[in-house]
């Protein structure tokens, strides 16, 4: 945003998969460290290009101060296609079901998502297949081992994993599976 200099190839890719993610017809602008690992930082929210990069603009600061080494910059505006949802609705209730009596299942846990959640993984291999290619084409090594712990350890708890609209990953009680850093 602010250079005219080239991106390096692997900053792109971070970049684009991030952008991709949301696909929500909005602007978007990120905050990657201009070096490798090319750590990524996710600005929350966006509505309009000048609120989402104020967002960023603020962000940028904070990340400064917290990782003075990481020279990170702000890159955009991104404005993704806009993706037209294959169900409408407001909220998904599941329940999950012991159906050791057959007549009587019985309702061991039940949960609800919003319209906002795109995909829910309740296995570690679904996340390994589905999930963990995604963030790793965003994020650092170092970021990908805390991903997957937390979500193994949120897993172990009988708590699972679920995508919100673009690149958030969080527990199923509303918890964040990881946070930028």
């Amino acid at each position: 945003m602010f250079s005219d200099t080239p991106l390096p190839a692997g900053l792109a890719r971070r970049l684009a998969e991030a952008a991709d993610g949301f696909r929500d017809g909005l602007y978007h602008y990120f905050i990657a460290s201009s070096t490798y690992p090319y750590f990524l930082l996710i600005p929350q929210g966006s509505s309009s290009d000048d609120n989402a990069k104020n967002a960023a603009l603020a962000e940028l600061e904070k990340a400064r101060l917290d990782f003075p080494n990481r020279n990170y910059e702000v890159y955009g505006p991104f404005l993704t296609e806009f993706d037209i949802p294959l169900l409408d609705y407001d909220t998904i209730e599941i329940r999950l079901l012991s159906t050791a009596q057959y007549q009587n299942p019985v309702v061991v846990r039940s949960f609800t998502v919003t319209s906002d959640t795109d995909a829910i993984f309740f296995t570690m291999s679904a996340y390994d297949k589905f999930a963990h290619p995604h963030y790793s084409r965003m994020h650092s090594p170092q970021t990908m081992m805390s991903i997957r712990s937390n979500t193994q350890q949120s897993m172990g708890s009988k708590i699972f994993a679920i995508h919100k609209s673009g690149t958030y990953l969080y527990a199923a009680d509303g918890t964040p599976i990881y946070t930028d850093a």
